[in-house]
């Protein structure tokens, strides 16, 4: 019986979307539409914000502070004065040796 109960509402289902009637909407209907997609457009074209300024100024900065950065640890050679002089503190003859002797 259960069965039959289930099928009966499924073909209740299916006449009422045989006898369903076409909306139809208001005459000026696209026409408020296109002004409203108009007003949207307009109103992100005019706004004005602080970051499209800022964030052009952050980026030359950034770069900037790469190139600084790259120029600054290219051009000193301290560095192999400095590793060869904690090297001789600690009794090693350089530093490629102190790789050897870790990897054995």
């Amino acid at each position: 019986m259960r069965k039959f109960d289930i099928e009966k509402e499924i073909e209740k289902t299916l006449d009422s979307l045989d006898n369903h009637e076409r909306v139809e909407a208001s005459p000026f209907f696209y026409t408020k539409l296109q002004e409203r997609l108009k007003k949207i457009g307009e109103e992100e074209v005019a706004r004005f914000s602080f970051w499209n300024v800022w964030q052009p100024a952050l980026v030359v900065v950034l770069i900037f502070v790469n190139v600084f950065t790259l120029v600054e640890f290219t051009t000193s050679n301290d560095n192999d004065n400095d590793v060869n002089a904690i090297a001789s503190d600690y009794g090693i003859s350089t530093f490629e040796n102190l790789v050897q002797d870790y990897v054995k």
